[in-house]
């Protein structure tokens, strides 16, 4: 069975949302498990609709 980690980060803005999950991604992307293609960010009210990072 595997696990998902969930990490909220609030921040003021889609743009700046996006970047800092691009920023986050692109660390963590040669760790053994991150699936940075799959990062979304959406907003804290309505995590409905995601937008792609």
């Amino acid at each position: 069975m595997r696990h998902v980690i969930h990490l909220p980060v609030a921040v003021a803005d889609l743009t700046e949302a996006l970047g800092l999950a691009y920023t986050v991604t692109r660390s963590l992307g040669s760790v053994p498990g991150v699936d940075a293609a799959g990062a979304t960010v959406s907003a804290e009210d309505d995590q409905s609709v995601q937008h792609r990072v």
